[in-house]
């Protein structure tokens, strides 16, 4: 295999049939072309971003999930930042005069002696 040169990592086949064979080595699929110092050469893939290694491709999808989820992240602490603002300090408010709740009032006869009969022995009367 006769390689031209390479482009991002990528290898430049100088016949078609090479790039094919490097493309599927890599499970890609398809063929396109550059030129190289006024010659045509060979890519792997069907454009040039398909034939990125495929190395490469996991680690640029690791750091854009990791990018996404610092963003993802931010936005929440803004959100809970806004949250925390946003509370209503409670105000001290005077306190409520409470009635007293009735009481049973408790209702008491006076003691009344019973009638006493006349007689007795008393040191009363002489008239």
């Amino acid at each position: 295999m006769a390689i031209l040169t390479t482009i991002n990592g990528i290898p430049l086949y100088s016949t078609s049939r090479e790039a094919d064979e490097w493309a599927k080595s890599k499970g890609i699929t398809g063929v396109h072309t550059h030129t190289y110092r006024g010659q045509t050469g060979y890519m792997g893939g069907v454009d040039h971003s398909s034939a990125r290694n495929p190395q490469q491709e996991e680690q640029f999808e690791r750091q854009q999930e990791n990018i996404e989820r610092q963003i993802l992240e931010q936005r929440n602490r803004d959100i809970e930042e806004e949250r925390v603002d946003q509370v209503i300090t409670p105000v001290d408010l005077p306190e409520q005069q409470t009635t007293p709740s009735p009481t049973q009032q408790q209702t008491t006869t006076p003691y009344t002696p019973p009638p006493t009969s006349g007689g007795g022995t008393g040191g009363g009367g002489g008239y």
